[in-house]
């Protein structure tokens, strides 16, 4: 949930001066986009960011800085940057730095920032909340948002502010508008959606050819001679065979109410499958979600607006345990495996663990686990550079060689989750991995 940020009767305040003209132009424009404006602004604002990264802020020193101490950023725009025609010159850029500060936040166990890209999202998404709610007196925004506009977080998020309790009259047409738009409506939009989906059938055809009633030893070394995080593939695993069991649930032998919670990144992918199954989650999310509501207004009605609050905090993703359930219980099997000699040499011969997950482990892992992540780190830096030194003008006589995939390998070491755990060989696009460019355009 967004956390204002403004200060204490902000709202009031800000009438008190007379200046909610600027407040109601900036709201009516707001509210010419299609479906919730706050995820409208949110994802334009992320879209802007990267276009500008992509165009020229890659090369300021403040914004190399906090990509650096994010690790890079976050899965989902690592795709887009991934997919985008500058990867071929701008990721080794990129990547150089990043995977420099991986070592070092290795060696000190430090703290990772958040993808700046989301960051500057949420700003304007925060911003957006304390717009509308500035203007909602006037009769031009109020009667746009009394249309059930604004998505459930962030309709959660609006009463929250200071001075909220004006937009309660909006929880009504909300429960109206969920039927006619739900996904969306429940949980925000999910610009990212598509790019998973394009992982979705190589996954699906990766697990269903697994046995398993293998032994377990068995099935580790398999994980193991690929090229990706192991953690990452059974966390996608998991999530996988999650949405599988509910998207094909039939009507008396689907999930239970608790079974049934998804944040947005699950509840849109499950959606995606278009079963019936997907379809009854759906519908019981959907009324789900009118009895919090209901029971907000009633709490609100009598007064009391920080319980009623509390009926609207979201519960934890059924997915997102499953997710979690399956990184705990490979990294206890491999702090296990690791004691054998045998196996502890052919894991430090392999991908290893992605830097996140070694991260999350922290002392509990095994010091084998957080010595191959440090190799293939500084390995695929010294690529990269490599890469970076043969585009130079004085370097064209020299051949380039494998060291030129080498920026898109990296994300793997980095974060699995990049690629929803799977070798860079086998991801969406990967066929276009080699450089052309022996320069930067331009």
């Amino acid at each position: 949930m967004f956390t204002p940020s403004a200060p204490r009767h902000w709202w009031s305040s800000r009438r008190e001066r007379g200046d909610t003209t600027q407040a109601v132009q900036d709201a009516v424009r707001l509210l010419r986009a299609q479906g919730c404006p706050v995820c409208a602004e949110r994802d334009e604002a992320r879209a802007r960011w990267f276009g500008y990264f992509v165009a020229e802020s890659h090369s300021d020193e403040a914004v190399r800085a906090e990509v650096h101490a994010a690790l890079g950023l976050c899965p989902g725009h690592y795709r887009w940057l991934l997919a985008d025609g500058s990867a071929s010159w701008l990721l080794p850029q990129v990547q150089e730095g990043v995977l420099a500060a991986g070592v070092r936040t290795l060696d000190a166990r430090g703290a990772v920032a958040r993808c700046p890209c989301c960051v500057g999202g949420d700003r304007a998404a925060g911003r957006t909340l304390h717009t509308l709610l500035a203007a909602y007196p006037d009769a031009r925004v109020s009667t746009v948002l009394e249309g059930g506009v604004l998505c459930a977080p962030h309709l959660r998020d609006l009463l929250g502010l200071p001075g909220g309790e004006l937009a309660a009259a909006l929880v009504d047409p909300w429960l109206s508008a969920v039927d006619e738009w739900p996904v969306d409506l429940l949980v925000g939009t999910d610009p990212d959606g598509a790019a998973r989906a394009a992982y979705v059938p190589i996954l699906d055809a990766l697990f269903a050819s697994e046995d398993d009633r293998a032994p377990t030893l068995a099935r580790w070394e398999g994980d193991t001679a690929r090229a990706c995080c192991p953690v990452c593939l059974a966390r996608e695993r998991a999530n996988r065979r999650l949405l599988h069991w509910e998207a094909r649930a039939e009507e008396g032998t689907g999930p239970r109410d608790a079974e049934v919670e998804l944040c947005r990144r699950h509840l849109h992918d499950l959606a995606r499958t278009r079963t019936p199954g997907a379809r009854t989650v759906v519908d019981r999310l959907q009324d789900r979600a009118r009895e919090q509501w209901r029971r907000f207004r009633t709490r609100q009605e009598r007064g009391n607006r920080v319980e009623a609050l509390g009926h609207l905090e979201a519960p934890v993703c059924r997915g997102c345990r499953e997710e979690r359930s399956a990184e705990d219980r490979y990294l206890a099997l491999l702090a296990a495996v690791l004691l054998d000699p045998g196996r502890a040499a052919a894991h430090a011969r392999s991908h290893g663990l992605c830097l996140r997950h070694v991260l999350r482990a922290g002392e509990t892992l095994p010091v084998e686990a957080a010595g191959c992540v440090r190799t293939w780190l500084k390995l695929t830096r010294w690529e990269v550079t490599e890469t970076l030194r043969k585009q130079e003008w004085h370097a064209r006589h020299e051949e380039a060689g494998e060291e030129t995939t080498a920026a898109f390998r990296s994300t793997t070491h980095l974060d699995g989750r990049i690629g929803c755990g799977l070798p860079r060989a086998q991801q969406p696009g990967a066929d276009d991995d080699i450089p052309t460019e022996r320069e930067e355009p331009g």
